[in-house]
Protein backbone atom coordinates (compact mmCIF):
# COMPACT_ATOMS: atom_id res chain seq x y z
CA UNK A 1 0.00 0.00 0.00
CA UNK A 2 1.08 3.89 -0.68
CA UNK A 3 3.16 5.49 2.43
CA UNK A 4 0.71 7.96 2.59
CA UNK A 5 -1.92 5.38 2.99
CA UNK A 6 -0.24 3.42 5.53
CA UNK A 7 0.74 6.63 7.76
CA UNK A 8 -3.14 7.36 7.32
CA UNK A 9 -3.95 3.64 8.47
CA UNK A 10 -1.33 4.29 11.60
CA UNK A 11 -2.96 7.29 12.78
CA UNK A 12 -6.48 6.13 12.39
CA UNK A 13 -5.64 3.76 14.82
CA UNK A 14 -3.78 5.87 16.93
CA UNK A 15 -7.00 8.40 17.12
CA UNK A 16 -9.66 5.64 17.93
CA UNK A 17 -7.59 3.72 20.32
CA UNK A 18 -6.81 7.40 21.87
CA UNK A 19 -10.56 7.76 22.49
CA UNK A 20 -10.96 4.60 23.97
CA UNK A 21 -9.51 5.53 27.39
CA UNK A 22 -8.03 3.19 29.70
CA UNK A 23 -9.37 0.73 32.02
CA UNK A 24 -8.45 1.20 36.03
CA UNK A 25 -9.09 -2.49 37.01
CA UNK A 26 -11.86 -5.83 36.14
CA UNK A 27 -14.99 -5.06 35.64
CA UNK A 28 -16.41 -7.32 38.84
CA UNK A 29 -19.87 -9.57 38.84
CA UNK A 30 -22.68 -8.54 41.19
CA UNK A 31 -26.01 -9.28 41.31
CA UNK A 32 -28.50 -6.62 39.93
CA UNK A 33 -32.30 -6.72 39.03
CA UNK A 34 -31.81 -3.81 37.04
CA UNK A 35 -30.26 -4.03 33.39
CA UNK A 36 -29.13 -0.89 31.99
CA UNK A 37 -27.98 -0.45 28.20
CA UNK A 38 -26.52 2.45 26.21
CA UNK A 39 -28.24 3.05 22.96
CA UNK A 40 -26.64 5.13 20.16
CA UNK A 41 -29.69 7.77 19.40
CA UNK A 42 -32.38 9.15 21.48
CA UNK A 43 -35.69 8.16 21.62
CA UNK A 44 -38.30 11.11 21.29
CA UNK A 45 -41.63 9.24 20.59
CA UNK A 46 -43.22 5.60 20.70
CA UNK A 47 -45.54 6.12 18.37
CA UNK A 48 -46.26 4.27 15.00
CA UNK A 49 -44.69 6.73 12.83
CA UNK A 50 -41.04 6.49 15.19
CA UNK A 51 -40.78 3.43 15.94
CA UNK A 52 -37.78 2.18 13.97
CA UNK A 53 -35.20 -0.51 14.03
CA UNK A 54 -31.17 -0.62 14.23
CA UNK A 55 -30.50 1.00 17.62
CA UNK A 56 -34.32 2.20 18.34
CA UNK A 57 -35.60 -1.48 18.86
CA UNK A 58 -33.92 -1.43 21.94
CA UNK A 59 -36.29 1.53 23.36
CA UNK A 60 -39.79 -0.08 22.65
CA UNK A 61 -39.00 -3.73 22.52
CA UNK A 62 -39.44 -4.01 26.56
CA UNK A 63 -43.08 -2.25 25.55
CA UNK A 64 -44.53 -3.93 22.82
CA UNK A 65 -44.67 -7.56 21.43
CA UNK A 66 -45.23 -8.40 17.81
CA UNK A 67 -47.32 -10.74 16.02
CA UNK A 68 -44.59 -12.67 15.41
CA UNK A 69 -40.62 -13.02 16.61
CA UNK A 70 -37.34 -14.45 15.13
CA UNK A 71 -36.02 -17.38 17.23
CA UNK A 72 -32.89 -19.23 16.37
CA UNK A 73 -30.98 -19.36 13.24
CA UNK A 74 -33.39 -15.96 12.29
CA UNK A 75 -36.39 -18.59 11.94
CA UNK A 76 -39.75 -16.77 12.80
CA UNK A 77 -41.82 -18.26 15.73
CA UNK A 78 -44.95 -17.29 17.03
CA UNK A 79 -45.82 -14.07 19.97
CA UNK A 80 -48.69 -12.49 19.85
CA UNK A 81 -49.83 -14.51 16.62
CA UNK A 82 -49.74 -18.18 17.50
CA UNK A 83 -49.62 -19.30 13.44
CA UNK A 84 -50.40 -18.23 10.70
CA UNK A 85 -50.84 -19.74 6.86
CA UNK A 86 -51.54 -17.91 3.61
CA UNK A 87 -53.37 -18.86 0.47
CA UNK A 88 -52.66 -20.46 -2.58
CA UNK A 89 -51.53 -16.94 -4.21
CA UNK A 90 -50.50 -15.92 -1.14
CA UNK A 91 -52.43 -12.71 -1.45
CA UNK A 92 -54.41 -13.33 1.81
CA UNK A 93 -52.69 -14.38 5.32
CA UNK A 94 -54.64 -15.94 8.13
CA UNK A 95 -53.28 -15.12 11.55
CA UNK A 96 -54.52 -17.18 14.72
CA UNK A 97 -53.94 -14.79 17.69
CA UNK A 98 -52.84 -15.66 21.36
CA UNK A 99 -56.11 -15.71 23.47
CA UNK A 100 -56.10 -13.81 26.83
CA UNK A 101 -53.92 -11.39 26.72
CA UNK A 102 -54.22 -8.00 27.54
CA UNK A 103 -52.54 -4.74 26.84
CA UNK A 104 -51.04 -3.22 30.60
CA UNK A 105 -54.15 -0.94 30.23
CA UNK A 106 -56.04 -3.72 30.70
CA UNK A 107 -57.45 -3.42 27.56
CA UNK A 108 -57.89 -6.86 25.73
CA UNK A 109 -55.56 -8.17 22.89
CA UNK A 110 -57.56 -9.72 20.39
CA UNK A 111 -58.47 -9.17 16.29
CA UNK A 112 -59.90 -5.96 16.28
CA UNK A 113 -56.94 -4.79 18.50
CA UNK A 114 -54.22 -6.05 15.59
CA UNK A 115 -56.88 -4.35 13.08
CA UNK A 116 -56.80 -1.30 14.56
CA UNK A 117 -52.78 -1.43 15.01
CA UNK A 118 -52.29 -2.46 11.31
CA UNK A 119 -54.75 0.19 9.70
CA UNK A 120 -53.01 2.86 11.73
CA UNK A 121 -49.45 2.00 11.01
CA UNK A 122 -50.60 2.10 7.42
CA UNK A 123 -52.04 5.65 7.94
CA UNK A 124 -49.19 7.79 8.40
CA UNK A 125 -45.53 8.06 6.18
CA UNK A 126 -43.11 5.74 8.75
CA UNK A 127 -41.16 2.58 8.65
CA UNK A 128 -43.90 0.46 9.86
CA UNK A 129 -46.39 1.85 7.13
CA UNK A 130 -43.30 1.09 4.23
CA UNK A 131 -42.89 -2.48 5.95
CA UNK A 132 -47.18 -3.13 5.49
CA UNK A 133 -47.69 -1.14 1.94
CA UNK A 134 -48.53 -4.45 -0.09
CA UNK A 135 -51.62 -4.61 2.58
CA UNK A 136 -55.32 -3.60 1.89
CA UNK A 137 -56.95 -4.64 4.17
CA UNK A 138 -57.51 -6.22 7.19
CA UNK A 139 -60.59 -8.43 8.23
CA UNK A 140 -61.61 -9.85 11.59
CA UNK A 141 -62.81 -13.01 11.41
CA UNK A 142 -63.41 -13.50 15.34
CA UNK A 143 -61.87 -12.47 17.91
CA UNK A 144 -58.64 -14.69 17.92
CA UNK A 145 -58.56 -14.39 13.60
CA UNK A 146 -57.95 -11.69 11.16
CA UNK A 147 -57.16 -12.55 7.74
CA UNK A 148 -55.03 -9.69 5.82
CA UNK A 149 -55.47 -8.98 2.34
CA UNK A 150 -52.40 -7.69 0.32
CA UNK A 151 -52.50 -6.18 -3.33
CA UNK A 152 -49.39 -8.71 -4.36
CA UNK A 153 -47.10 -11.11 -2.82
CA UNK A 154 -44.90 -9.71 -0.51
CA UNK A 155 -41.91 -11.80 0.38
CA UNK A 156 -40.85 -9.56 3.25
CA UNK A 157 -44.41 -8.95 5.03
CA UNK A 158 -44.04 -12.22 7.41
CA UNK A 159 -40.24 -10.93 8.31
CA UNK A 160 -41.77 -7.33 8.84
CA UNK A 161 -44.60 -8.80 11.56
CA UNK A 162 -41.77 -9.50 13.09
CA UNK A 163 -40.82 -6.43 13.71
CA UNK A 164 -42.08 -2.51 13.72
CA UNK A 165 -44.90 -3.88 11.11
CA UNK A 166 -46.06 -6.67 13.51
CA UNK A 167 -45.89 -4.05 16.60
CA UNK A 168 -49.11 -3.99 18.51
CA UNK A 169 -50.21 -1.32 21.11
CA UNK A 170 -52.85 -0.32 22.82
CA UNK A 171 -56.07 1.02 20.75
CA UNK A 172 -57.18 2.71 23.45
CA UNK A 173 -53.91 4.69 23.73
CA UNK A 174 -53.84 5.18 19.80
CA UNK A 175 -57.71 6.42 20.04
CA UNK A 176 -56.61 9.21 22.85
CA UNK A 177 -53.44 10.09 21.12
CA UNK A 178 -51.56 9.50 23.61
CA UNK A 179 -48.97 6.92 22.45
CA UNK A 180 -46.03 9.19 21.62
CA UNK A 181 -44.74 9.74 24.93
CA UNK A 182 -47.09 7.12 27.35
CA UNK A 183 -46.44 3.71 25.43
CA UNK A 184 -49.05 0.74 26.41
CA UNK A 185 -48.33 -2.99 25.03
CA UNK A 186 -48.56 -6.41 25.88
CA UNK A 187 -45.20 -6.48 26.38
CA UNK A 188 -42.71 -7.77 29.00
CA UNK A 189 -42.38 -4.23 30.95
CA UNK A 190 -44.33 -1.25 31.29
CA UNK A 191 -43.46 2.42 30.55
CA UNK A 192 -42.06 4.07 33.93
CA UNK A 193 -42.63 7.73 32.95
CA UNK A 194 -41.46 9.12 36.14
CA UNK A 195 -37.74 8.01 35.93
CA UNK A 196 -37.40 8.78 32.21
CA UNK A 197 -36.12 11.55 30.57
CA UNK A 198 -34.32 13.18 27.32
CA UNK A 199 -31.18 10.61 27.74
CA UNK A 200 -32.95 7.64 29.78
CA UNK A 201 -35.76 5.89 29.03
CA UNK A 202 -37.11 3.93 32.01
CA UNK A 203 -39.24 -0.01 32.40
CA UNK A 204 -40.61 -1.72 35.05
CA UNK A 205 -41.64 -5.41 34.73
CA UNK A 206 -45.20 -6.31 33.68
CA UNK A 207 -46.67 -8.88 35.97
CA UNK A 208 -48.99 -9.81 33.85
CA UNK A 209 -46.73 -10.61 30.60
CA UNK A 210 -47.92 -13.65 29.47
CA UNK A 211 -44.13 -15.27 28.65
CA UNK A 212 -42.94 -12.85 31.83
CA UNK A 213 -40.42 -16.12 32.81
CA UNK A 214 -38.05 -15.71 29.45
CA UNK A 215 -37.47 -11.85 30.66
CA UNK A 216 -35.29 -12.30 33.86
CA UNK A 217 -34.88 -8.41 34.84
CA UNK A 218 -37.26 -6.43 37.02
CA UNK A 219 -36.28 -3.23 35.75
CA UNK A 220 -34.48 -2.23 32.16
CA UNK A 221 -33.49 1.41 31.79
CA UNK A 222 -31.72 2.42 28.15
CA UNK A 223 -29.60 5.70 27.99
CA UNK A 224 -28.69 7.96 25.18
CA UNK A 225 -24.85 7.98 24.45
CA UNK A 226 -23.95 8.64 21.10
CA UNK A 227 -20.66 9.17 21.65
CA UNK A 228 -17.88 6.02 22.20
CA UNK A 229 -15.63 7.40 25.46
CA UNK A 230 -18.59 8.20 27.50
CA UNK A 231 -19.69 4.19 26.57
CA UNK A 232 -17.10 2.60 27.29
CA UNK A 233 -15.62 4.56 30.20
CA UNK A 234 -19.87 3.73 32.01
CA UNK A 235 -19.68 0.14 31.29
CA UNK A 236 -16.36 -0.19 32.48
CA UNK A 237 -17.27 0.93 36.05
CA UNK A 238 -20.43 -0.69 36.33
CA UNK A 239 -23.10 2.80 34.85
CA UNK A 240 -24.59 0.31 32.38
CA UNK A 241 -24.46 -3.38 31.59
CA UNK A 242 -24.39 -3.84 27.59
CA UNK A 243 -23.25 -1.65 24.69
CA UNK A 244 -22.20 -0.93 21.48
CA UNK A 245 -18.20 -0.38 21.26
CA UNK A 246 -15.63 0.06 18.55
CA UNK A 247 -13.38 -2.61 17.06
CA UNK A 248 -10.66 -0.28 18.54
CA UNK A 249 -11.59 -0.60 22.04
CA UNK A 250 -12.09 -4.30 21.91
CA UNK A 251 -8.55 -4.42 23.18
CA UNK A 252 -9.58 -3.03 26.26
CA UNK A 253 -12.37 -3.78 26.95
CA UNK A 254 -11.18 -7.46 27.31
CA UNK A 255 -8.94 -6.18 29.77
CA UNK A 256 -11.62 -4.82 31.72
CA UNK A 257 -12.84 -7.69 32.22
CA UNK A 258 -15.65 -7.94 29.78
CA UNK A 259 -17.88 -9.77 27.83
CA UNK A 260 -17.77 -9.49 23.83
CA UNK A 261 -19.65 -10.65 20.94
CA UNK A 262 -18.90 -9.60 17.31
CA UNK A 263 -21.67 -10.17 14.64
CA UNK A 264 -21.85 -8.87 10.83
CA UNK A 265 -25.19 -7.24 11.17
CA UNK A 266 -24.43 -4.15 8.54
CA UNK A 267 -23.61 -3.00 4.99
CA UNK A 268 -21.72 -0.08 5.38
CA UNK A 269 -20.77 2.53 2.65
CA UNK A 270 -22.25 4.91 0.21
CA UNK A 271 -26.18 5.34 -0.45
CA UNK A 272 -25.89 7.18 -3.60
CA UNK A 273 -29.21 8.88 -3.03
CA UNK A 274 -29.63 11.19 -6.15
CA UNK A 275 -29.51 8.58 -8.65
CA UNK A 276 -31.53 10.59 -11.50
CA UNK A 277 -29.10 13.63 -10.77
CA UNK A 278 -32.19 15.74 -9.65
CA UNK A 279 -29.65 18.21 -7.17
CA UNK A 280 -26.04 16.73 -8.44
CA UNK A 281 -26.68 16.05 -11.96
CA UNK A 282 -22.78 14.31 -12.01
CA UNK A 283 -24.60 11.47 -9.93
CA UNK A 284 -27.62 10.84 -12.85
CA UNK A 285 -24.92 9.33 -15.23
CA UNK A 286 -23.78 5.52 -13.73
CA UNK A 287 -20.21 6.10 -14.92
CA UNK A 288 -19.45 8.81 -11.94
CA UNK A 289 -21.25 6.27 -9.91
CA UNK A 290 -19.19 3.56 -10.99
CA UNK A 291 -16.08 6.26 -10.81
CA UNK A 292 -17.22 6.56 -6.89
CA UNK A 293 -17.12 2.13 -6.66
CA UNK A 294 -13.31 2.51 -8.02
CA UNK A 295 -12.12 5.23 -5.82
CA UNK A 296 -12.82 3.06 -2.61
CA UNK A 297 -10.04 0.95 -1.43
CA UNK A 298 -12.06 -1.56 0.20
CA UNK A 299 -9.52 -4.12 1.52
CA UNK A 300 -7.47 -1.19 3.68
CA UNK A 301 -10.56 0.22 4.97
CA UNK A 302 -11.40 -2.88 6.38
CA UNK A 303 -7.87 -3.32 7.85
CA UNK A 304 -6.94 0.65 8.71
CA UNK A 305 -10.15 1.82 9.86
CA UNK A 306 -12.59 -1.07 11.03
CA UNK A 307 -9.58 -3.01 12.28
CA UNK A 308 -10.26 -6.02 10.44
CA UNK A 309 -13.80 -6.29 11.82
CA UNK A 310 -15.46 -6.77 8.86
CA UNK A 311 -15.22 -7.77 5.37
CA UNK A 312 -15.01 -5.97 1.82
CA UNK A 313 -18.08 -6.05 -0.43
CA UNK A 314 -19.57 -3.84 -3.57
CA UNK A 315 -23.25 -5.48 -2.19
CA UNK A 316 -25.98 -4.71 0.40
CA UNK A 317 -27.38 -8.14 0.60
CA UNK A 318 -25.64 -10.22 2.96
CA UNK A 319 -23.68 -13.38 2.36
CA UNK A 320 -25.29 -15.26 3.64
CA UNK A 321 -28.54 -14.18 1.44
CA UNK A 322 -30.63 -15.90 -1.60
CA UNK A 323 -29.23 -12.74 -3.53
CA UNK A 324 -25.34 -12.52 -2.69
CA UNK A 325 -23.44 -13.37 -5.36
CA UNK A 326 -19.46 -13.56 -4.66
CA UNK A 327 -18.54 -13.09 -8.18
CA UNK A 328 -19.79 -9.26 -7.80
CA UNK A 329 -17.43 -8.40 -5.05
CA UNK A 330 -14.71 -8.06 -7.68
CA UNK A 331 -17.10 -5.76 -9.61
CA UNK A 332 -15.12 -3.03 -8.72
CA UNK A 333 -11.43 -3.13 -7.82
CA UNK A 334 -8.87 -0.35 -6.32
CA UNK A 335 -8.65 1.72 -9.13
CA UNK A 336 -7.99 5.25 -9.06
CA UNK A 337 -6.90 5.81 -12.45
CA UNK A 338 -10.11 4.13 -13.93
CA UNK A 339 -12.58 6.57 -11.41
CA UNK A 340 -10.73 9.15 -13.15
CA UNK A 341 -10.96 8.21 -16.54
CA UNK A 342 -14.73 7.45 -16.11
CA UNK A 343 -15.23 10.81 -14.74
CA UNK A 344 -13.67 12.20 -17.69
CA UNK A 345 -15.61 10.60 -19.84
CA UNK A 346 -18.61 11.25 -18.08
CA UNK A 347 -17.54 15.35 -18.70
CA UNK A 348 -16.01 15.81 -15.05
CA UNK A 349 -12.33 16.05 -16.34
CA UNK A 350 -11.09 17.99 -13.77
CA UNK A 351 -12.66 16.26 -10.90
CA UNK A 352 -16.13 16.35 -8.94
CA UNK A 353 -16.77 18.32 -5.79
CA UNK A 354 -19.57 16.67 -3.33
CA UNK A 355 -20.90 17.83 0.05
CA UNK A 356 -21.74 14.88 2.28
CA UNK A 357 -22.52 14.73 6.01
CA UNK A 358 -20.59 13.41 8.91
CA UNK A 359 -22.46 11.95 11.72
CA UNK A 360 -20.02 9.37 12.23
CA UNK A 361 -16.78 10.58 13.29
CA UNK A 362 -17.32 10.42 17.12
CA UNK A 363 -17.30 6.72 17.06
CA UNK A 364 -15.65 6.23 13.82
CA UNK A 365 -13.09 9.26 13.89
CA UNK A 366 -10.36 8.19 11.03
CA UNK A 367 -13.20 7.18 8.62
CA UNK A 368 -13.45 10.14 7.02
CA UNK A 369 -9.90 11.32 6.59
CA UNK A 370 -9.61 8.32 5.02
CA UNK A 371 -12.33 8.26 2.75
CA UNK A 372 -11.34 12.00 1.81
CA UNK A 373 -8.18 10.97 1.00
CA UNK A 374 -9.16 7.28 -1.38
CA UNK A 375 -11.81 9.84 -2.87
CA UNK A 376 -9.36 12.44 -3.21
CA UNK A 377 -7.08 10.50 -5.46
CA UNK A 378 -9.33 9.58 -7.57
CA UNK A 379 -10.53 13.33 -8.44
CA UNK A 380 -13.50 13.44 -5.83
CA UNK A 381 -12.81 16.13 -3.44
CA UNK A 382 -15.31 15.60 -0.43
CA UNK A 383 -16.82 18.47 2.09
CA UNK A 384 -17.85 16.90 5.18
CA UNK A 385 -21.00 18.91 6.91
CA UNK A 386 -21.28 17.62 10.44
CA UNK A 387 -24.35 16.73 11.84
CA UNK A 388 -25.38 15.57 15.37
CA UNK A 389 -25.61 11.96 15.76
CA UNK A 390 -29.25 12.51 17.15
CA UNK A 391 -30.11 13.88 13.85
CA UNK A 392 -29.05 11.05 11.85
CA UNK A 393 -32.01 9.25 10.88
CA UNK A 394 -34.17 12.22 9.82
CA UNK A 395 -31.26 14.33 8.21
CA UNK A 396 -30.05 11.56 6.12
CA UNK A 397 -33.57 9.98 4.99
CA UNK A 398 -34.75 13.51 4.48
CA UNK A 399 -33.60 13.54 0.79
CA UNK A 400 -31.59 16.66 1.80
CA UNK A 401 -28.45 14.68 0.77
CA UNK A 402 -27.53 13.61 -2.82
CA UNK A 403 -25.21 11.14 -1.46
CA UNK A 404 -24.21 10.00 2.12
CA UNK A 405 -22.27 7.12 3.99
CA UNK A 406 -24.32 5.02 6.06
CA UNK A 407 -25.06 1.60 8.19
CA UNK A 408 -27.68 -0.46 7.05
CA UNK A 409 -28.81 -3.91 8.74
CA UNK A 410 -29.10 -6.36 6.36
CA UNK A 411 -32.65 -9.05 6.88
CA UNK A 412 -33.72 -11.60 4.15
CA UNK A 413 -33.28 -9.77 0.92
CA UNK A 414 -37.30 -8.90 0.01
CA UNK A 415 -36.82 -6.93 3.19
CA UNK A 416 -33.53 -5.41 2.34
CA UNK A 417 -35.40 -4.51 -0.89
CA UNK A 418 -37.67 -2.71 0.62
CA UNK A 419 -35.71 -0.94 2.64
CA UNK A 420 -33.23 0.27 0.44
CA UNK A 421 -33.92 0.14 -3.53
CA UNK A 422 -38.32 0.82 -4.23
CA UNK A 423 -38.80 3.95 -4.48
CA UNK A 424 -40.67 4.57 -1.36
CA UNK A 425 -38.07 2.96 0.67
CA UNK A 426 -36.96 5.04 3.76
CA UNK A 427 -33.18 4.63 2.07
CA UNK A 428 -33.94 5.29 -1.35
CA UNK A 429 -34.99 9.10 -0.10
CA UNK A 430 -34.85 11.03 -3.87
CA UNK A 431 -37.31 8.25 -4.89
CA UNK A 432 -35.33 7.30 -7.82
CA UNK A 433 -36.68 4.21 -10.11
CA UNK A 434 -35.84 2.49 -13.08
CA UNK A 435 -38.14 0.87 -15.69
CA UNK A 436 -35.33 -1.66 -16.14
CA UNK A 437 -35.27 -2.43 -12.03
CA UNK A 438 -39.23 -2.50 -11.91
CA UNK A 439 -39.08 -5.47 -14.46
CA UNK A 440 -36.64 -7.24 -11.98
CA UNK A 441 -38.29 -6.30 -9.13
CA UNK A 442 -41.89 -7.29 -10.46
CA UNK A 443 -40.42 -10.83 -11.52
CA UNK A 444 -39.16 -11.82 -8.42
CA UNK A 445 -42.19 -10.93 -6.45
CA UNK A 446 -44.22 -13.08 -8.49
CA UNK A 447 -41.89 -15.76 -8.16
CA UNK A 448 -41.20 -18.72 -5.95
CA UNK A 449 -38.49 -21.40 -5.24
CA UNK A 450 -35.17 -21.41 -7.30
CA UNK A 451 -37.10 -18.86 -9.41
CA UNK A 452 -37.08 -16.37 -6.46
CA UNK A 453 -33.99 -17.13 -5.73
CA UNK A 454 -32.74 -16.45 -9.46
CA UNK A 455 -34.71 -13.29 -9.74
CA UNK A 456 -33.07 -11.77 -6.65
CA UNK A 457 -29.80 -12.37 -7.69
CA UNK A 458 -30.53 -10.16 -11.21
CA UNK A 459 -31.90 -7.87 -8.86
CA UNK A 460 -28.28 -7.80 -7.18
CA UNK A 461 -26.47 -7.58 -10.67
CA UNK A 462 -28.32 -4.81 -11.83
CA UNK A 463 -27.88 -2.55 -8.37
CA UNK A 464 -24.10 -3.39 -8.46
CA UNK A 465 -23.56 -3.13 -12.33
CA UNK A 466 -25.60 0.57 -12.37
CA UNK A 467 -24.03 1.47 -9.24
CA UNK A 468 -26.64 2.46 -7.07
CA UNK A 469 -24.85 2.28 -3.85
CA UNK A 470 -21.13 2.73 -3.01
CA UNK A 471 -20.74 -0.03 -0.76
CA UNK A 472 -17.42 -0.97 1.46
CA UNK A 473 -17.88 -3.80 4.01
CA UNK A 474 -19.92 -6.20 5.58
CA UNK A 475 -19.32 -4.70 9.16
CA UNK A 476 -19.31 -6.43 12.37
CA UNK A 477 -20.82 -4.96 15.36
CA UNK A 478 -18.94 -5.43 18.69
CA UNK A 479 -21.21 -5.21 21.21
CA UNK A 480 -19.72 -5.55 25.33
CA UNK A 481 -21.92 -6.74 28.09
CA UNK A 482 -20.67 -6.87 31.67
CA UNK A 483 -19.44 -10.50 33.55
CA UNK A 484 -22.70 -10.40 34.95
CA UNK A 485 -24.93 -10.42 32.36
CA UNK A 486 -25.14 -13.01 29.73
CA UNK A 487 -26.28 -12.27 26.30
CA UNK A 488 -27.80 -15.68 24.18
CA UNK A 489 -26.71 -15.39 20.69
CA UNK A 490 -29.29 -17.83 19.46
CA UNK A 491 -31.65 -15.38 20.48
CA UNK A 492 -30.06 -11.89 19.16
CA UNK A 493 -32.47 -11.59 16.51
CA UNK A 494 -31.47 -9.27 13.23
CA UNK A 495 -30.91 -6.32 14.77
CA UNK A 496 -27.79 -4.57 15.96
CA UNK A 497 -28.43 -5.24 19.64
CA UNK A 498 -29.12 -8.42 20.89
CA UNK A 499 -32.76 -9.06 21.48
CA UNK A 500 -34.07 -8.61 24.79
CA UNK A 501 -35.10 -11.95 25.29
CA UNK A 502 -31.58 -13.12 24.64
CA UNK A 503 -30.38 -10.89 27.92
CA UNK A 504 -29.71 -13.58 30.59
CA UNK A 505 -28.60 -12.73 34.69
CA UNK A 506 -25.86 -13.78 36.19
Amino acid sequence: MPRTWSRLCVAAVAVALAVTGCSSGEATSQTSDTLTIASLTPKTSFDTDSNLLGNDVVYWEPVFDTLLRFGKDKNLEPDLATSWSYNAEETELTVNLRAGVKFSDGTPFDAEAVKVNLDHSRSTPSMAAQELAAVTDVTVVSPEQVIVKLRARDPALLPSLALVGGLMASPKSIAAGTLAKEPVGTGPYTYDAGNSGVDRQAYVRNPEHWNKDAYPYEKVVVRTMSELTPRLNAIKNGEIDATQIAPASRDDARGAGLNLYERAVNWSGFVIADRQGSSVPALGDVRVRQALNYALGRDELVEGIMLGAGTSTTQIFAEDSAAYDSDLDNRYPHDPAKAKALLSEAGYPDGLELTIPDWFSASAPGLAPALTQQLGEAGIKVDWEKIPPSKTIPELSSGKYPIFYMQLGSRTPWEDIVQSVVPASTWNPMHARSEQLDALLAKARSATGETYDAALQDIDAWLVDNAWFAPVARQNNVFAARNNVGVDEDLWGVMVNPSLRAYTQK
